[in-house]
């Protein structure tokens, strides 16, 4: 499906810096797989020289097709997906904490966006606290500040589906501030996610958009990859955020280099420092 969308000829544009998302959970998905053969092979090495039965044990195994497939996945993993992984842990010392961080964050997504896993309960305590601020804070606006997935929460909100935005929203929420957002990574993976919202809030809201074209997973709502003013908002939306291009590091063209060291992913968590 992620290969047919590079192709896809639509508002969504950056399907590149998608599918090398989807190739660094991938690769690290294979790199896990393959791993797990090794394991079985340094088991039966142990058990077969624990009970000294070397000879017999492993000609038969090995004589298997199990035992054939088994030694070519496990040699193939000791020869090159050990390495490779070390070399990247190397490379990137934090890489491994930061995918498994980004891939947990995005099945946590996955759930939430394709069975609606958590959605009315999120989305019910988000319309509870602007009904709590309402009712506590006279005479206020709200502006919301959504960092990454939180802004999908936010479009959520905001341009629901198949319901309408409460009043508390309507009259109280004036602003929506998106920092790299993942608007188009959700849209080239859930082709259909943005489909039939309801639309009422766009003429309630200013939103503004921050982006990093160095970002994989930033979206500046054109139909290229440059920096500029944005051309479209939501999917058959009118409303079109204010583009603020923010650039935390050069922007670089696509490399090995860059591939291996995840550059393009590691820039979406520096839109501020630890501070």
């Amino acid at each position: 499906m992620l290969i047919r969308r590079l192709f896809a000829n639509d508002s969504y544009n950056r399907t590149g810096q998608t599918f090398y998302v989807f190739t660094i959970f991938f690769i690290i998905s294979l790199a896990i797989l393959f791993l797990i053969p090794s394991t079985f092979v340094f088991v039966k090495e142990f058990v077969t020289n624990l009970l000294a039965t070397k000879t017999t044990t492993e000609t038969v195994f090995d004589k298997t097709n199990f035992g054939i497939v088994l030694n070519y996945i496990s040699n193939f993993s000791i020869m090159f997906i050990v390495p490779v992984t070390t070399l990247l842990l190397l490379i990137v010392p934090e890489s491994r904490t930061f995918v498994t961080t980004l891939a947990t964050e995005f099945a946590c997504v996955d759930n939430y966006i394709e069975y609606g896993e958590q959605s009315q309960i999120i989305l019910g305590n988000l319309d509870l606290l602007v009904e709590y601020i309402a009712e506590t804070e006279k005479d206020t606006k709200i502006h919301i500040h959504a960092y990454s997935f939180g802004s999908i929460l936010a479009l959520d909100l905001l341009f629901p589906i198949g319901n309408i935005p409460s009043n508390n929203s309507k009259k109280l929420i004036e602003k929506l501030i998106t920092i790299g957002t993942p608007y188009e990574f959700i849209k080239a993976y859930y082709p259909r996610f943005y489909d039939n919202r309801n639309l009422e809030m766009q003429d309630h809201l200013i939103w503004i958009n921050v982006y990093s074209i160095a970002d994989a997973l930033a979206t500046n709502f054109r139909k290229d990859a440059m920096i500029g003013d944005a051309e479209h908002g939501i999917k058959n939306a009118t409303l079109k955020p204010l583009n603020l291009n923010y650039e935390i590091a050069p922007i670089q063209s696509f490399s090995l280099i860059n591939f291996l060291t995840l550059y393009h992913l590691s820039i979406h968590q520096h839109y501020w420092d630890q501070s």
